[in-house]
């Protein structure tokens, strides 16, 4: 579960910094989303060791994205 919410996190939170940061707009946000989630998935199923090493900076990128996407919305 725990790691359910990691991956979450960080795909929310990258898929937004990228996207505050102008990199990837429109449709192939989605698509690089879609391969965030796919790699990230992966690194959680084969390496289960790695991802939870890196979960503390993951979630802290999560949160990053998610301040940034709440901000996002509030401006609207």
């Amino acid at each position: 579960m725990n790691e359910t919410l990691t991956v979450t996190a960080f795909v929310l939170g990258m898929t937004q910094v990228v996207k505050d940061l102008g990199w990837v707009s429109g449709q192939y946000l989605k698509l690089f989303a879609f391969v965030l989630g796919g790699f990230a998935a992966f690194v959680t199923l084969h390496y289960p060791e790695v991802w939870a090493q890196l979960s503390d900076v993951l979630i802290a990128v999560g949160v990053t994205g998610g301040v940034s996407f709440v901000d996002e919305r509030l401006d609207r």
